[in-house]
């Protein structure tokens, strides 16, 4: 879980004013059955997810409980009394939050694909909660403290080559995400990234709505352009640049600003000469 974390920390964590736990609802957690397909890992091969098996109902409560129980690890290695080490603070919080990673991988992919009301509902609900979970994390004092005593004696540790790479992949994590600040700095810093989070869900929900409406009518006439495929496509490929530019008009004619954007990476694909959209008359 935390590997996954480590790649979109930087500028997107997030929590309250003080810290403490993010407030999952305990009646939220418990509404998750034992029946939801991410209460377990998947039995396919490799652990892919069996998104058959997956309603858009599931992804909340998981994502919650996933949440609370990666919390609950994370206090559990920030909290002990034994010295750092590298197996009982870095091998730990490689394995931990694996419900959590396995339900953000899963969401992911289909609501970056095929998403749908209820899905928006759930990416607006937990972005705000899971910036403030990855704040858990990365500005937990204590757990800190254990991976920069780690990172300080790095050189006495004997490690290995992949293990002193991971070790500096996490205090790196952990830096970038504000670690080091002082507690003003980190109450602001929370502040700000809990905002962005929220604004980061809500611009991809819009940009997928003003993709979606462009005006279709004219869209639709790209289909006859021969290298998108309709046809032979050796036939395709001979016409050339002569059959792109004949329905060049078509996209060029696609009045919105996001639609002169988006017919420049159409005739990008189709090999027609692009268009600065800045360069299109308002």
């Amino acid at each position: 879980m935390t590997r996954t974390m480590l790649m979109t920390t930087v500028a997107l964590v997030a929590a309250t004013p003080s810290f403490a736990a993010p407030a999952t609802p305990a009646a939220a957690v418990s509404a998750m059955s034992a029946s939801n397909p991410f209460a377990k890992p998947s039995a396919l091969p490799f652990q892919t997810v069996d998104y058959a098996t997956i309603k858009d109902s599931d992804y909340l409560p998981a994502f919650l409980a996933g949440m609370a129980q990666n919390k609950r690890e994370i206090d559990s290695i920030a909290n002990q009394k034994a010295a750092p080490t590298f197996d009982n603070t870095l091998g730990r919080l490689e394995n931990s939050g694996l419900m959590l990673e396995r339900v953000q991988l899963a969401f992911s992919a289909v609501a970056g694909a095929n998403t749908n009301d209820t899905l928006d509902a759930v990416d607006t609900k937990t972005a705000p909660l899971l910036a403030q979970h990855r704040d858990y994390l990365y500005l937990n004092k204590k757990l800190f403290a254990r991976v920069k005593s780690l990172h300080d004696r790095q050189a006495s540790l004997k490690l290995t080559a992949e293990q002193s790479k991971l070790l500096d992949v996490y205090y790196q994590g952990f830096v970038h995400a504000g670690a080091q600040l002082g507690p003003d700095k980190q109450v602001q810093l929370k502040a700000l990234n809990k905002r962005i989070s929220s604004l980061e869900s809500a611009f991809g929900q819009k940009l997928r709505i003003g993709i979606v409406s462009l005006d279709q009518r004219r869209f639709q006439r790209l289909d006859r352009v021969p290298s998108l495929g309709r046809g032979d496509p050796d036939a395709g490929e001979q016409a050339g640049d002569r059959g792109c530019r004949e329905e060049e008009p078509a996209v060029a004619a696609l009045s919105e600003r996001h639609g002169r954007w988006m017919s420049v990476i159409v005739r990008k694909r189709i090999g027609a000469p692009t268009q600065s959209p800045q360069a299109e008359a308002p």
